[in-house]
Formats: C-alpha cells, sequence, structure tokens
C-alpha cells in the first residue's frame, strides 16, 4: 500500500511481481514513454477507492504515464483482486497523448457511485433513457495534459462481476462500446481523452478505435 506519491525518472520501470499494489489515493507518475517501462509478471495495481463526494466517488487513486509520442500498447495493469485482473490498455498510433492519467473503479449494478461531475447513466439517442441494465459497472477516469489530435484505441477490461444484467449483446444486438462523458449533461461515443474525462466502457477485451480531437 502506497502511503505517499511515487514517481519514477525517464529511465525507470515499474515492475510488479507479486500481490496487491494498493495506490490509496495518491499518484503513480512513470516517466519513461516505452512501453516496456510497466512490467507485470504478476499482481496488479488497485485503484479502487469507496471515498465519496457528496454523493459521487472521488476516485483519487491515479497511474500517470508520460506516454508523449511513443506509440505502441501502453498497459496499465489494474486489478480488482487476485482473481481479476482487469487492465487498461492505451494502444497510440499517432500524434502526442502528452501525460495520460488513469484510475478506474467498480460500480453497483445501478452504476453509482458516478464520478464526480457525473449525473447520469443514460444512452446516446436523442430521447435518452436510463441505460444502467445495459452498462458495465465500472468506471474509467482518463485525462490527458494535451488537447491535439492522436491516433490511438483503447481496450477495456472488467470483472465478470461487472458484467450488465441485461448481457454484453446489448440492446441493439451490436455489443457493448465505450462512451464518454462530454461535460454537457450527456455522453458521446468514443472520442479522445481529454481534461476532465470520466468514462463508462461497453465492452469486454475488445478495442474501441475513438476519433480524433
Amino acid at each position: 500500500t502506497l502511503n505517499q506519491n511515487i514517481t519514477l525518472d525517464a529511465t525507470g520501470i515499474l515492475t510488479l511481481t507479486a500481490g496487491k499494489l494498493a495506490i490509496n489515493k495518491n499518484k503513480i507518475t512513470v516517466n519513461n514513454p516505452a512501453i516496456g517501462a510497466v512490467v507485470r509478471t504478476s499482481g496488479y495495481l488497485y485503484s479502487e477507492d469507496a471515498t465519496l463526494t457528496g454523493a459521487n466517488a472521488n476516485n483519487s487513486s491515479y497511474v500517470t504515464w508520460a506516454i508523449g509520442t511513443t506509440t505502441g500498447a501502453h498497459v496499465y495493469p489494474f486489478g480488482k483482486s487476485a482473481t481479476e485482473y482487469i487492465p487498461f490498455t492505451y494502444n497510440l498510433g499517432g500524434g502526442d497523448i502528452g501525460n495520460l492519467t488513469v484510475s478506474t473503479y467498480a460500480s453497483n449494478a445501478a452504476n453509482t457511485p458516478m464520478p464526480i461531475g457525473v449525473t447520469q447513466v443514460h444512452d446516446t439517442l436523442s430521447t435518452p433513457a436510463d441505460n444502467s441494465e445495459y452498462t458495465v459497472d465500472r468506471y474509467w477516469n482518463l485525462t490527458s495534459s494535451m488537447n491535439s489530435a492522436t491516433t490511438a484505441s483503447f481496450t477495456f477490461t472488467y470483472a465478470d462481476a461487472e458484467i450488465p444484467g441485461a448481457g454484453e449483446t446489448g440492446a441493439d444486438g451490436l455489443g457493448l462500446r465505450a462512451q464518454q462523458w462530454n461535460g454537457g449533461n450527456s455522453w458521446a461515443y468514443d472520442n479522445d481523452p481529454t481534461a476532465g474525462v470520466s468514462w463508462i466502457a461497453y465492452f469486454r477485451n475488445q478495442t474501441a478505435t475513438p476519433a480524433s480531437n
């Protein structure tokens, strides 16, 4: 369990060999942009945080990776338990993402508590309806230090216990996909991470390719 922030220099490597490393409301900063800067043979980073601000989750257990323009699959090795490994992967194809900060936590079946600033879990239709029955019971918070166009894909992973109540096929039969909170009291599909982003992921061990900013 961390008791303070940890910062690795531009050549540093974060190595996980066994067990749970609880971030514990702190931040791990990896300044080495190489995809090999985070190495896992076993174990996981535990980002789950039950702290509330009002009725919303204040998940402040972050991992920041100075990816910049370094292409390739950067794996954030999150886990929920010893048997529930739920990594997040950001695969940069081009552009400059700067520092990408990620945290994640599980919700209940109604998708509460929501992240700070998020007020509902609706679909993206023009006549939105509650979508929690079709929504993975997990949030990912992604924030980039840059506001420039990138080409990238995301891979979100969640635990079996977090499968939506209606299953993984979706109401339209097209399967699960990601939605991004746009800050305007609504959700939108598949955008690059920018300041203050919260995500709900609608898919399991699959890759979504977002449009560029």
